[in-house]
């Protein structure tokens, strides 16, 4: 019994690992680079994003903003997207 409950834990344990992460994904839909500054657990980064690209796994949680002033807190799977130099939520 005890080497049926070890297995039992070992798999679920591999199950846990291999799920995927969680990320932001940010898509620029303009036709010129954009930047945005990405803002997570205190620390920020300035995030370039080429026009027409989607920069993905951006963070798991964490404030966007972009040089217009817009700014979104996400988190998960979500997905922000640049379109005519405006920040906004894709879902």
């Amino acid at each position: 019994m005890k080497s049926l409950l070890t297995v039992g834990a070992v798999a679920l344990s591999v199950f846990v690992l291999v799920q995927p992460a969680h990320a932001v994904d940010i898509s620029n839909q303009d036709t010129e680079d954009r930047t945005v500054t990405v803002t997570e657990g205190g620390e920020s980064s300035a995030v370039e994003i080429a026009a027409g690209e989607t920069v993905e796994s951006v963070c798991e949680k964490c404030v966007v903003s972009n040089e217009a002033g817009d700014k979104l807190e996400l988190s998960g799977e979500q997905k922000a997207v640049i379109k005519d130099g405006k920040l906004m939520s894709a879902e």
